[in-house]
This record gives C-alpha cells, structure tokens and sequence, in this order.
C-alpha cells in the first residue's frame, strides 16, 4: 500500500505516518502497477501496489515486545515469555508445517514397508500395593489399573 500526500487528506497522511505494523486499517484506493524502483519478483504482490485515497485507523496497535520477522535476532528468554508470537515468525511457521506433515510421511513409509502400527493400552492392570499411579473405573470397585511407570514394559513383552 502506497500513502500518497497527493490522494490522502494532511490528516489521513499524518496519521498513516504513525500507524503501526500490527495496527487494523481500512484503505481504499487504486491498484496500480508498481514502478520499476519498487518492483519487487520475489513477493507475492511485487507487481502491484494499492494507491490508498482514503485511509481509516481501526485499531492502533501497541509496540511488540518482540520482533515477528526472521531477519532480527531475539534473545531466547524473551522468545520463550512471548510464545505466542515467536510462533508467528516465518521460520517457525514453517516448523510447524512440517510437523503436521510428519505423521503422514511416517504413515505412508509404514504402509510401503508393510510395517504395522501397534496401539498399546494406557491403563495396565495393577496390584494394590504397586507403585503406580492407580485408578479404579466406575462402577467396577473390585478392579483396579495403573498408568503405566514405563510405557516400554508392555512393548518387550511382545
């Protein structure tokens, strides 16, 4: 979006000076094609531009406490504290993605390999004096299970 002295009331103007990256606005105006400085192939609307005519502040926003693009470097502490938009970033959007994708690439590999998956139960029948966190399920008193302590016992058993 281009803020042209020429299109916007000195108001719009000054206040489109002022606004901030997270900020909500509402612009309205003529797409364009960007001149040969602006111009930019490697963005999505390098090609194009929004000469704004009218300009609306809906809801300024704040400055972040940490940065959400990749090209500044922020200390880990601070990453951590602001969870919530470090997750935003383009490197760990990207991380997330390929998180999704793993399970279904495992999946698939299994199926090539004609490897099977094995779903072990989460409740183990116990003693009553083990050493495990016990529960008794509704409606049967007399029967009690444990979670178990190491969910590989029931894997070598196998």
């Amino acid at each position: 979006m281009v803020c042209d002295a020429a299109l916007l009331s000195p108001e719009q103007f000054a206040m489109a000076e002022h606004i901030k990256n997270e900020s909500v606005i509402t612009a309205r105006g003529l797409i364009r094609l960007r001149s040969a400085e602006t111009y930019n192939p490697s963005v999505e609307t390098g090609e194009i531009e929004l000469a704004a005519d009218t300009l609306e502040l809906l809801s300024p926003a704040q400055t972040l406490p940490i940065s959400i693009d990749d090209r500044s470097s922020v200390r880990d502490e601070l990453r951590l504290k602001y969870r919530f938009l470090d997750l935003r970033r383009p490197s760990m959007l990207k991380i997330s993605v390929s998180a999704k994708a793993s399970p279904l690439l495992l999946k698939a590999i299994f199926k090539a390999r004609a490897l099977s998956k094995l779903k072990l139960p989460c409740l183990q029948k116990a003693h009553r004096r083990a050493h495990a966190i016990i529960w008794c399920l509704r409606g049967c008193t007399r029967k009690l299970y444990a979670l178990p302590q190491s969910p590989q016992l029931l894997s070598s058993c196998l």
